[in-house]
Formats: C-alpha cells, sequence, structure tokens
C-alpha cells in the first residue's frame, strides 16, 4: 500500500503505533497514533495520513520508538517529540512534548535510534549516549534496576572509539565521501560500500545514497544502529 503524499522520502521510522519519514530537503511527516504527540504537529489528534511536524527543516535521519520519535540535524543536534514520561525526549523534563524540543547537551550527532522507552545517538568520533528508562541497562552507562530514568544524555560505557584509531574509506567517492570522523557526504545518487578499521577490527557498511549533498552518519551502520534502516527494538 502506497503511503498518501510521501514521494520523495529519504528514511523512516516506525513505532508502535506510529510512522514517520524524512524527506527530500529535510522535512518530516508523521501517521498514525497520535495521543502522545507522537505525530508531531503540536496537536493529540490521530492522522491516517501524513502530516507535517512542526517547525523542522533540516532533519538528516529519522527514527521513531514506542511513543516518541526523533531526528538528527544538519548542525548535529537531535529534536524528539511525544512521550516524556520516561526521560525519552533527553530535554531534562518527563512529560509529553507535542513538537520538537532540543536533546539537552548534543553536538555533533550522525544518527539516532529510539527503543520502546529510551533513545541512543551516535556523536563525531563514535561516542555514543543514550537516555530514557534503564531498568534493564540498556543505557549502558552501568547502572540498572527499576525505575532508573536519565532524562538528559550519559555516556556509554565502553564504546566510544578512538578516533584517531579508527580509519574509513569508501569504495566509490563518486557517490559518497567519508571523513575521519566517520561522517559520510554524499556526492552522487547511487549505493557504495564503507570500510571500518579499528584495533585490527575490520567492518562494512553499504549505503544507498538517494540525494546529493545528503549527509549521513556512519558510524551509526558500524555499531548496529543504521540511519538508513530503523528497526523498533522490544522492550523498555
Amino acid at each position: 500500500m502506497t503511503v498518501a503524499g510521501i514521494t520523495t522520502a529519504t528514511s523512516i521510522g516506525v513505532g508502535n503505533s506510529h510512522s514517520c519519514a524524512r524527506l527530500v530537503g529535510g522535512t518530516v511527516r508523521c501517521w498514525g497514533r497520535n495521543v502522545e504527540g507522537q505525530l508531531g504537529n503540536s496537536s493529540t489528534v490521530g492522522s491516517a495520513v501524513p502530516v507535517n511536524v512542526t517547525g523542522l527543516t533540516s532533519a538528516t535521519g529519522v527514527t521513531s520508538g514506542g511513543f516518541h520519535s526523533c531526528v538528527t540535524l544538519s548542525s548535529g543536534g537531535v529534536n524528539c517529540w511525544g512521550r516524556g514520561d520516561l526521560g525519552q525526549l533527553g530535554n531534562g523534563f518527563r512529560f509529553n512534548i507535542l513538537s520538537p524540543v532540543v536533546v539537552t547537551g548534543l553536538a555533533g550527532a550522525v544518527a539516532v535510534d529510539a527503543g520502546r522507552s529510551h533513545t541512543c545517538a551516535v556523536l563525531t568520533g563514535g561516542r555514543l549516549r543514550c537516555w530514557g528508562y534503564g531498568e534493564f541497562g540498556q543505557l549502558g552507562h552501568g547502572a540498572s534496576g527499576a525505575g532508573l530514568i536519565e532524562d538528559t544524555p550519559v555516556v556509554v560505557n565502553g564504546i566510544n572509539m578512538d578516533a584517531a584509531a579508527l580509519t574509513w574509506t569508501s569504495s566509490d567517492p563518486s557517490i559518497a565521501t567519508v571523513d575521519a570522523s566517520g561522517r559520510v557526504h554524499g556526492v552522487g545518487v547511487g549505493t557504495t560500500t564503507l570500510t571500518w578499521e579499528y584495533d585490527s577490527r575490520r567492518g562494512f557498511v553499504s549505503i544507498e545514497v538517494p540525494e546529493p549533498g545528503l549527509a549521513v552518519g556512519v558510524l551509526a551502520g558500524a555499531l548496529g544502529l543504521s540511519t538508513l534502516a530503523r528497526r523498533r527494538r522490544p522492550g523498555r
């Protein structure tokens, strides 16, 4: 079934009962349940067709969790909206927000991925930050337990890679180039394979560039958090 009115999507996020798409040009549209404000259009009325997320014009990627959604921005920041009772919006508060708000303290974000009630972002240099509900240790900062909530980003232990020791190459620089920090710049439309090497380990991630000039955070792909293909993770 074709989603009404969507013809230039570059990435998609699927939540429990809603979906969002990032479009060419940096806008985002969402549809589905909206009781918690997860459509981001300053309303709580659900929609069976895509509606514009309020105020977004520079999104580079989108993800949807249980009842919230987030985007990375061309500035390197992250915005989130929707259900926020467990800190999953990362803005220091624990209530629902009906339009995008800034995640506190993030700079250089190249990818974001949302779980049911927590969210994580990849920053330049391979650093990771997570926020939200952490009962089962899903924030990665060494703590867990019933009722554990971090409503602003915390450092993920053991995965903050030494950027100087991490190298990247692109199999086809005419499609996309990649710098030392892992940030990819789309040059032409097509597919290329990126190779990363770190401490005698090597990995590969293939990316499709649908739009010349699009910035894509490929470090996420090496760490299992693809900016191009989102998967909703079960559990809180």
